[in-house]
């Protein structure tokens, strides 16, 4: 293609190689050399969008106006199937329907000319005008892209100078201490709460090591956990320690400790720090607290296992005594007498239980046993033994038990038993007129388990709907005229509530006043095994088995020794007193006895230290048993332990201890037998 200027026709492949012409619809007419070397289907007339694709101006649309529009501009054009790059302008003819693309490729580096199958003498070297030109073209796009770079780079710092400003607003508005130290422990940074907390200026404490604000007890922890962590780099670590406050007050930090981590290497610790001094403080007063009420509690225990024994020990005898009055011939106003106080003594004794009780179950104290009993007849002997309680009052006392309850269950048989003689009791003495009724229903049978509701339902004074959620309460009955009429101490259903809920249990009432009441005991009951055949009774055993049995009394009370020795002698045994426990050591040192009966607290020598002399310097082996009127369940436990061989607490019914006096002395003699 050729120009005419002036007179002379100028060859344009010369001057610009990589032109090309554009018509009014996008077609390209004429292509250079050098483009056509490079994509020879520009010599066929195809369509500038098949072989170009315009990435500058970004604003152009495919249309021959738009390209008009644009003439003045800088376009970059990309070649399609070579990816060639090409800078330069379009150039309208005077025919005004053509377009001349006059431009350049765009080259990095000069090993990209095999790429696009080109070489030097495809370029117009000689004419420097067209370098010109892409020069100052390159120049204007470098120009305008550095500028581009220039304000992202500004925009990027001013977002990082904002990130950087709201993090150090963070670190010194923050209520925990955050500081920085190097690997030797010097620190080297400090917030605002750390000068606070510590009371040291940031002169005073920068390039300080974190040693020299630690408090003494505190420096060889905290010393060994920063060496460790850096020796190990360990990423984090946390301690507890105390440092001193610069007015010489300790405070206690919680602190947890970041390895600075560069090229896998810890070049810095930080450590974020709270003051738990408020909570350190708090814990000690609770310990304290604790500590005290744990003495409380055990100063409690100890009146009541004191107040009890105070009690028990004349109770012994007046229930005793007044027992074997009941046995010799007597008016019947005098019967009457004896049966009053026997009767008040034995309500006084269910007082002392009560509480003794209750204080063990608030104490946490109370151990239930998990043994096998025969269910039906525990109930069985539940309702004979209250016979006569009912029978005074003309009630009639039934049980109803469902069959498909097993006969042998697993479970504590004395607590259970305790339940529902209360309820039993409780239930005969608020009731004038009609019946009482026991019923074991079988609620729900599993593979180890039966849910069983025992039901205990009468016809008596009932209780008023607004008082049978406080009736559980302790020292509660439903009224004071309940109390003035019927006696007690509010403390019997507190006791079976309580007992329940260990047993894992549920107690509920329903009532209705004048009609009665129905207390019910929801339980889970493992299913038990068949025990062996209980021990002969002491109603089959042989009465004279204590005939000329020698036997060592040892007890300091005058009246519980006239119980004791009146009640042994009636069984045809010789009986010898000591009054106190080195009298007892003395005496076995002296003579050989079948059976010794040892009280506890008594004067000179108690019975504990008696039986330790007895055991383990005389090497005595004769039968020992404890004479008590404690109660407590933990000392009973030790009395065994230190050497005794059962124990009969006070008061203690006659057929109780001959029971115990006979397993005791039958097994000596099968002992003997078997020698």
């Amino acid at each position: 293609m050729d120009f005419i200027y002036g007179n002379d026709p100028i060859n344009v492949n010369r001057l610009f190689p990589f032109f090309f012409e554009l018509d009014q619809f996008l077609n390209i007419k004429n292509a250079g050399n050098s483009l056509q070397k490079m994509n020879p289907l520009l010599a066929h007339y195809p369509s500038f969008e098949s072989c170009f694709v315009v990435q500058r101006p970004w604003s152009l649309q495919l249309t021959f106006e738009s390209f008009l529009e644009y003439s003045s501009h800088l376009f970059i054009l990309i070649e399609k199937t070579k990816g060639l790059t090409l800078r330069g302008q379009f150039i309208q003819l005077n025919n005004n329907n053509t377009l001349l693309f006059i431009g350049t490729p765009w080259f990095i580096e000069t090993t990209e000319l095999s790429r696009y199958s080109l070489s030097l003498q495809d370029f117009s070297l000689s004419d420097s005008f067209t370098d010109m030109i892409q020069f100052l073209k390159m120049n204007e796009i470098n120009n305008a892209e550095i500028k581009s770079l220039a304000e992202s780079l500004k925009e990027q710092k001013k977002k990082l100078e904002e990130k950087e400003l709201l993090y150090r607003q963070l670190v010194e508005n923050a209520t925990d201490i955050i500081f920085r130290c190097n690997t030797q422990g010097i620190i080297t940074y400090i917030n605002s709460a750390a000068r606070e907390i510590t009371g040291y200026t940031e002169e005073e404490i920068i390039g300080k090591k974190i040693q020299d604000v630690v408090s003494p007890e505190s420096k060889e922890d905290v010393s060994k956990l920063f060496g460790e962590q850096v020796q190990k780099k360990l990423p984090k670590v946390n301690i507890e320690y105390t440092i001193i406050h610069k007015n010489g007050t300790r405070v206690w930090l919680s602190q947890n400790s970041i390895a600075i981590l560069e090229n896998n290497e810890i070049v810095g610790i930080t450590s974020i720090a709270r003051d738990v001094t408020y909570k350190k403080e708090a814990e000690k007063e609770l310990l304290l607290s604790r500590q005290k009420a744990l003495e409380l509690a055990a100063t409690k225990e100890r009146f009541l296992a004191n107040t009890s024994h105070e009690i028990r020990t004349p109770m012994n005898a007046i229930i005793g005594l007044s027992g074997l009055l009941s046995e010799t011939l007597l008016t019947e106003k005098q019967k009457e007498y004896v049966h009053s106080i026997h009767t008040s003594a034995g309500n006084l004794l269910v007082i002392i239980n009560d509480i003794l009780d209750l204080s063990k179950i608030d104490a946490g104290k109370l151990q239930l046993e998990h043994i096998d009993f025969d269910l039906k007849e525990k109930l069985s002997t539940l309702i004979r033994s209250l016979q006569i309680k009912a029978s005074e009052k003309n009630l009639i006392l039934t049980s109803s038990i469902d069959h498909r309850i097993s006969k042998y269950i697993k479970g504590d048989p004395y607590r259970l038993n305790q339940i529902l003689m209360n309820l039993l009791s409780n239930a005969i003495k608020f009731t004038d007129h009609g019946r009482v009724t026991l019923t074991a229903t079988l609620l729900k049978e599993l593979t180890s388990y039966q849910i069983i509701r025992f039901s205990i339902e009468d016809t008596g004074i009932g209780i008023s709907p607004d008082k049978l959620l406080s009736i559980f309460d302790d020292f509660t009955q439903a009224d004071t005229s309940t109390t003035r009429k019927y006696g007690g101490t509010g403390l019997g259903l507190s006791i079976c509530r309580k007992l329940s809920e260990l047993m894992e249990g549920a107690l509920e009432v329903t009532s209705t006043p004048g009609k009665g009441s129905v207390f019910s005991l929801t339980i889970t009951l493992e299913k038990g095994i068949e025990i062996a055949a209980g021990k002969e009774s002491i109603h089959e055993a042989n009465p004279d088995f204590l005939n000329e049995k020698s036997v060592l009394l040892v007890e300091d009370n005058e009246f519980n020794q006239l119980l004791a020795i009146t009640i042994l002698e009636q069984w045809n045994a010789k009986v010898t007193l000591a009054p106190d426990g080195l009298a007892a050591v003395a005496a076995v040192r002296k003579q050989e006895f079948d059976i010794i009966l040892m009280d506890i607290q008594m004067p000179v020598m108690g019975g504990i230290e008696a039986t330790e002399i007895i055991r383990k310097e005389l090497c005595v082996a004769t039968p020992i048993i404890a004479l008590t009127a404690d109660a407590i369940v933990e000392n009973i436990k030790e009395y065994l332990d230190k050497g005794m061989n059962a124990c009969v607490t006070k008061p203690f019914q006659r057929e109780n201890l001959f029971e115990v006096m006979y397993d005791l002395l039958s097994s000596t003699e099968l002992s003997k037998a078997n020698k």
